[in-house]
């Protein structure tokens, strides 16, 4: 009504099954009985109630809370799939230049391609509607410098390389870069919803893609574990080390004091990776999480603070994916050694390729496993399809697929984790 003063009242139902069900139950007739008052809006859905069904966890703090700097976005180059995409699966499929002694040097990749085009075409296959928007120019062609090839997180557990320059990456992102030349560079990225089965967060070593998590708010929710440390800003002292400062907030800072654990902010980040990684955060709290932020449990307990560290550190080298051996996981099938891989399909616990090669022992829930929605192996595998394996190809392959199985095997524990957490 106009002459209405004050909030609003907000009331809801939600509706399951098919929708000529939720049809006919609209066609009823409203039942105001049938509805339940929003108790109070969020920033993220003021029409959703938060409905988190455990009180500890509906009380604790939030991630944002837990970390002093508003979370920074992943990068976007708006060419992704591009014939001069800045991104991919080897460098020198982007830009690289041979240097063979004797020889005089010789670029390859998609931008020397590029480069060898007339100018009005180097122009016209370089321009993306975000460019056109800002009326910028195409880069000139001596511009271009191997050096700026970088390792990048595109997807979850998917390492690709870019070419790191803000010519070539639309959404170039100054604060990010500027957080990650901190070391060690350690990354916890989230989306505020929507997360889908898997973690609610993954771990992150390296500059990252905005879509590193699926979903239209992409990978927005970016807290590293240190940052610079600023000439002149006001910090809390406790989370100085050295030239850098620690990402977390006095919150966080008077919850390891309190417990005895101060300075501990490797084992601070670790633990808030173990609590959002168990996979029943999101299978059980998905409804809370439509309306309200990640929230993670602190727990009073060192002893406790400890073992959950402990599952994150575990996570956190999975994420790595640096182990390339595991019992009954091996590549079989020689093929023809010139053809590539093609594609993959997985079939009595072994994914197979076109070329006639096998990776055994891999079961059915690897394969299935996803992060926010995103097909983890298969999404992989179908990005490489091109490759004619090399040996180091074939081990980062296999340590793909032994990083999902570690994850998977930490699954079991961290439910258990989080239940005692939460209880």
């Amino acid at each position: 009504e106009r002459s209405w003063k004050g909030d609003p009242v907000v009331r809801y139902q939600r509706l399951y099954g098919k929708r000529a069900a939720k049809l006919a139950h609209l066609a009823a007739g409203f039942d105001r009985t049938a509805f339940e008052v929003v108790p109070r809006a969020t920033p993220h859905a003021s029409f959703l109630p938060i409905e988190w069904g455990n009180a500890k966890l509906a009380s604790s703090p939030t991630l944002a809370e837990l970390f002093a700097d508003k979370p920074v976005i992943g990068l976007q180059t708006a060419r992704d799939t591009s014939a001069v995409s800045p991104i991919g699966t080897e460098a020198a499929e982007v830009y690289d230049v041979d240097v063979a002694s004797g020889k005089k040097p010789v670029a390859r990749g998609r931008l020397a391609d590029w480069a060898s085009l007339s100018p009005a075409r180097r122009h016209e296959t370089w321009m993306t509607a975000q460019k056109r928007r800002t009326n910028a120019a195409a880069p000139a062609v001596v511009s271009l410098d191997a050096t700026r090839m970088r390792p990048y997180t595109y997807r979850p557990l998917d390492n690709r390389w870019i070419y790191d320059d803000p010519a070539w990456v639309d959404w170039w992102r100054e604060d990010l870069h500027t957080t990650l030349t901190a070391e060690p560079i350690a990354v916890l990225v989230s989306i505020p919803h929507d997360h889908g089965a898997g973690p609610a967060a993954i771990f992150v070593d390296r500059l990252m893609d905005q879509h590193v998590f699926r979903g239209s708010d992409g990978g927005n929710g970016v807290f590293a574990l240190w940052h610079p440390k600023v000439p002149g800003a006001v910090s809390d002292p406790r989370g100085i080390l050295g030239n850098k400062r620690s990402g977390f907030s006095s919150l966080t800072l008077d919850w390891l004091d309190r417990i005895g654990r101060s300075g501990r902010f490797d084992e601070a980040f670790n633990y808030c990776l173990a609590v959002l990684s168990a996979p029943s955060y999101t299978s059980q709290f998905w409804k809370a999480l439509e309306a309200d932020e990640l929230r993670v449990p602190l727990t009073d307990e060192p002893k406790k603070f400890d073992e959950v560290a402990e599952l994150g550190a575990r996570c956190r080298e999975a994420w790595l994916a640096t182990n390339n051996t595991r019992a009954g996981i091996a590549w079989i099938g020689g093929g023809t050694g010139t053809a590539a891989l093609g594609k993959a399909e997985w079939k009595a616990d072994e994914i197979t390729f076109d070329s006639g090669r096998r990776i055994t022992g891999v079961p059915q829930e690897a394969w299935l496993f996803e992060v926010s929605g995103y097909r983890v192996l298969r999404k992989w595998f179908g990005a490489r399809e091109h490759w004619v394996l090399s040996l180091r190809q074939s081990l980062e392959a296999l340590s793909v697929v032994i990083a999902v199985m570690d994850l998977l095997d930490l699954q079991g524990p961290l439910d258990l984790m989080l239940a005692d957490l939460l209880s």
